[in-house]
């Protein structure tokens, strides 16, 4: 089973796709949904929150002990950089020096870097797509708005190492990028800040996705029909897909979460929403109450998982966890066995000390 488990984690952590949706990184290995002839399945919680976003925070965080991964990509950005100032680089190692940048928080450096190049003649939709990610994160939203606008006025047909299929998936991924970053512009130009919500993704018939149940109200693992159908099939991998290029974005998390409330897994959407409110530090009255429902019903759940058992059986279980180990007496009789074997081998070892010096004494 473990190595089942070890070989699913490799074919989705490490699917050999030369980009990331959003943000374009030839030079390493894609992190991306499964992608197949028969649609788009989302990463399993289990493999998406500790082993790529958890990753991809590490990257960007220079807290001690650096990561792994973050030390790789630092030294990436080094030689890239000692390129860029004999000016050697390609148009690609441009992208990559960019996503580097990016995937290290250095957000300005990537739009100094790339402004240059995302000229009226520039037809690579690399270039425009990874100079706004930089630029939304540096809050300069007009201007990321305005190259993802680009990016997709100059998709590709075709392109290198990239089949039709995976071309309209992230050109897909970027429309709804594009759908988020309008918002967030939006929303500066307001007068009076608003409080945190959730970005209007899923919109059908002019409105919004709300995440509630047949009553109107927020429910824990449920949502009704009327809202359920404004959600697309594969909403869930659009926004994995999102958070694999913004994954310090902590309203599209919580969005997440809200997605796999709704899918009726609780239980995950209570790490998350946990993670919102106290690893992240949104300050969301909605969110605090969303997460206090989803919690109880995940407790709840757990709770009612744990009596389901016979008593019989998790004795039983508890008892072939530990069947392994020895007895009380069996434990007695070994140690003195093992320390009678010490003695006689020191007793030994003493005498024969002894018989070598006798020579020398009588001497």
């Amino acid at each position: 089973m473990r190595i089942v488990c070890s070989i699913s984690v490799v074919a989705i952590l490490f699917h050999c796709q030369p980009l990331q949706a959003g943000l374009y990184l030839p030079a390493q290995p894609a992190q991306t949904p499964d992608l197949s002839s028969k649609g788009v399945k989302p990463i399993p919680f289990s493999l998406f929150r500790p082993n790529v976003l958890e990753d991809l925070l590490q990257i960007g965080s220079p807290q001690l002990p650096e990561s792994k991964m973050r030390k790789g990509f630092l030294a990436a950005r080094d030689h890239l950089q000692a390129k860029s100032r004999r000016e050697e680089l390609t148009e690609e190692e441009k992208v990559n020096l960019s996503g580097y940048l990016v995937r290290l928080r250095q957000y300005q450096e990537a739009v100094d870097l790339l402004t240059p190049v995302a000229t009226r003649d520039c037809r690579n939709f690399m270039i425009f797509a990874n100079l706004a990610t930089a630029e939304q994160q540096a809050g300069q939203l007009e201007r990321a708005v305005n190259h993802l606008e680009q990016a997709l006025d100059v998709w590709p047909q075709e392109w290198q190492n990239l089949n039709a299929e995976q071309l309209r998936w992230y050109q897909q991924a970027e429309k709804y990028h594009l759908i988020l970053v309008r918002h967030r512009w939006t929303q500066t130009r307001r007068s009076a800040p608003a409080q945190p919500g959730l970005d209007p993704l899923f919109v059908k018939d002019g409105q919004p996705v709300r995440y509630v149940g047949d009553g109107g109200q927020y429910e824990a693992g449920k949502i009704n029909a009327v809202q359920q159908a404004k959600l697309p099939p594969d909403a869930m991998a659009i926004v994995q897909q999102l958070l694999i290029w913004l994954p310090d974005d902590t309203l599209l998390y919580w969005q997440f979460g809200e997605l796999l409330n709704a899918s009726g897994d609780t239980a995950s959407a209570a790490r998350v929403l946990d993670d919102c409110v106290w690893r992240r530090r949104l300050d969301a009255p909605d969110l605090k109450q969303h997460r206090q429902i989803v919690t109880e019903a995940a407790q709840s759940k757990s709770q009612e998982s744990d009596l389901s058992s016979e008593p019989g059986e998790q004795a039983s279980s508890s008892a072939s966890a530990y069947s392994w180990l020895p007895d009380r007496n069996k434990l007695l009789v070994a140690g003195t066995i093992f320390a009678l074997i010490v003695v006689i081998l020191v007793y030994f070892q003493v005498r024969e000390i002894r018989r070598r010096r006798a020579p020398l004494t009588r001497k």
